[in-house]
């Protein structure tokens, strides 16, 4: 039995340079100003793992992590993590993962294993000063000892985790299947962050190769329909899991 805790954290307003604001009243967000984002990380509990998918973008209230805060509220310790999934590495999705200490990255997962794609950590870092990363948790994730590099196009992390780098968002973008016997979630990172990019057959202009992301979105949803997948949408408005 596989069992799912979205971790939401805050709203967000997000401007043309890529700064994060906290929102703490949507009713007086003013528009013009950049749009409103949505972040929310899961829990995913399968077998004897615990499985945390990306890591939000790292807001701290009272100077405790609100990601850590999420888990402890959903019956866990973030000592019990033993996998971060990231499927990317903008700010937004790896954020959470820790904080710096005397310029070394802390994570608050210590006995989790990290897996992120080395063809994603290499295109980020030729990029260098871009505003959609963060480049001081990046450079600290890049030789963390708990970070395992995946090198391969697709394959199995665990008999009960499957990954497929896709591309879309960002070129080497991953996307994941957690499986047991009864059933598979789905978590298609930002090539379908809410369950509206179902129902519209277009690409989008936030996405480097928008085409790729429409396609995979478009071979996605025959299977998840045909196969009755649980889809975890990490922007979702309104819609967190969705079972097809």
């Amino acid at each position: 039995m596989i069992k799912i805790y979205p971790l939401r954290e805050v709203q967000y307003q997000v401007n043309n340079t890529k700064e994060f604001n906290y929102i703490e009243n949507l009713d007086l967000v003013d528009e013009a100003n950049g749009y409103v984002l949505t972040v929310r990380p899961f829990l995913v509990h399968v077998g004897d793992e615990l499985i945390l998918i990306d890591a939000g973008f790292g807001l701290h209230q009272d100077g405790k992590s609100q990601l850590v805060e999420r888990i402890e509220e959903v019956g866990f310790y973030a000592t019990a993590v033993s996998r971060v999934l990231i499927s990317h590495l903008h700010k937004d999705h790896i954020g959470g993962i820790g904080r710096m200490v005397e310029n070394k990255l802390e994570t608050y997962f210590p006995n989790a294993k990290i897996y992120i794609h080395e063809d994603e950590m290499m295109y980020t870092m030729a990029l260098e000063g871009h505003q959609s990363y963060d480049y001081n948790i990046i450079k600290g994730l890049q030789y963390h000892p708990q970070v395992n590099y995946l090198r391969e196009d697709s394959g199995q992390i665990t008999k009960n985790i499957r990954f497929e780098k896709v591309g879309g968002h960002v070129p080497h973008q991953m996307v994941f299947w957690i499986s047991d016997e009864d059933d598979t979630v789905f978590y298609g990172a930002d090539n379908l962050p809410q369950l509206s990019y179902l129902k519209y057959d277009c690409s989008f202009k936030n996405d480097v190769n928008g085409k790729d992301a429409q396609d995979s979105r478009r071979i996605w949803q025959e299977q998840m329909k045909k196969e009755n997948w649980t889809v975890l949408f990490y922007h979702g408005k309104t819609t967190a899991v969705k079972k097809f």
